[in-house]
C-alpha cells in the first residue's frame, strides 16, 4: 500500500502530461503593439509600397517543444504578422497596398517559426521568433534575410494580464521590435546601397 501511495503522485503527473488538452490561441492583439508604435512620424505621402505576408496560416507548437508537453499553442502566423508589419510599415508610408506596380518597392514578408520555454522567472516566459523578409525594388531582390530572435527583455506581468496573456503580449512586441530594429536598419542600407549603384 505504501508503495501505491508513493506512486500516485507521480502516475498522477504522467497522466496529466499525456491527456493532452485542445490548444491554446495566439491571435493578433493590437492593444500588445499600441504604446510601441510612432504616431507622430510625418508619413511619406506620395509614394506607395506594396507589403505581402506570405506567412503559414497556423503554427502549431508545443511548451519546450517536448511532444509529451499537455501545453500546446496555435499561433495564427499570418493575421499577427499581416497586421504588426502593416502597423509598422504604417508610421512611415500613408499608401500600403498588396498590388502596385508603380511602388517604390515590395516587401515580402513570413513570419515562419516560433517556440515557447519555461525561464526561470514565472510569467515570463523565453519567445523566439524566425521572421524571412524580401525586398523587392525595379524587379530586383535587393534584401533577403532570415530574422531569428528571441523576444528580449522582462515583460512585467501586468495586473489585468495572465502569464500566458504576457507572454504573448511579449511575441507581439518582439515580432515589431524586429520590423523595427533590425530589418528598418537592413532595409534603408539596402536601398541605400542600390541607390548608389544605380548611378555607378
Amino acid at each position: 500500500m505504501r508503495t501505491l501511495f508513493t506512486l500516485f503522485p507521480i502516475l498522477s503527473a504522467v497522466l496529466i502530461l499525456l491527456s493532452g488538452c485542445s490548444a491554446t490561441q495566439i491571435n493578433y492583439n493590437k492593444s500588445s503593439i499600441e504604446r510601441n508604435l510612432n504616431k507622430n512620424i510625418n508619413k511619406i505621402q506620395k509614394l506607395s509600397i506594396v507589403v505581402n505576408d506570405k506567412s503559414p496560416k497556423n503554427i502549431i507548437k508545443k511548451l519546450n517543444e517536448l511532444s509529451i508537453s499537455a501545453v500546446t499553442y496555435n499561433l495564427h502566423a499570418s493575421e499577427i504578422n499581416s497586421n504588426v508589419s502593416r502597423e509598422f510599415f504604417n508610421q512611415y508610408f500613408k499608401n500600403i497596398t498588396t498590388e502596385d506596380i508603380n511602388a517604390l518597392f515590395t516587401v515580402n514578408t513570413s513570419l515562419s517559426d516560433f517556440t515557447i520555454y519555461n525561464s526561470l522567472v514565472p510569467g515570463n516566459q523565453i519567445v523566439t521568433l524566425t521572421l524571412n523578409i524580401e525586398v523587392i525594388k525595379a524587379g530586383k531582390v535587393i534584401l533577403k534575410k532570415i530574422y531569428k530572435k528571441e523576444a528580449s527583455g522582462m515583460t512585467i506581468v501586468e495586473l489585468n494580464l495572465t502569464a500566458t496573456e504576457t507572454t504573448f503580449k511579449k511575441l507581439h512586441k518582439g515580432l515589431l521590435k524586429v520590423y523595427e530594429v533590425d530589418f528598418k536598419k537592413d532595409l534603408l542600407k539596402a536601398l541605400a546601397d542600390n541607390k548608389s549603384k544605380g548611378k555607378s
